[in-house]
C-alpha cells in the first residue's frame, strides 16, 4: 500500500516497509505491507 494509506490504517494494524518502486507519471514510492491487526485493539 502507499504511505498516504498506511497513514490512514496505523492503528490498529501493524505495516511494514517493502520498498520503494517506479511508479509511472509519479517517481519512486515507498510501499507497505498490511502485516495484521494489533491485538490491543
Amino acid at each position: 500500500m502507499s504511505d498516504a494509506t498506511r497513514e490512514a490504517l496505523v492503528q490498529p494494524f501493524s505495516n511494514e516497509h517493502s520498498g520503494v518502486i517506479q511508479v509511472k507519471d509519479k517517481g519512486a514510492m515507498s510501499t507497505w505491507f498490511l502485516n495484521n491487526r494489533v491485538a490491543s485493539y
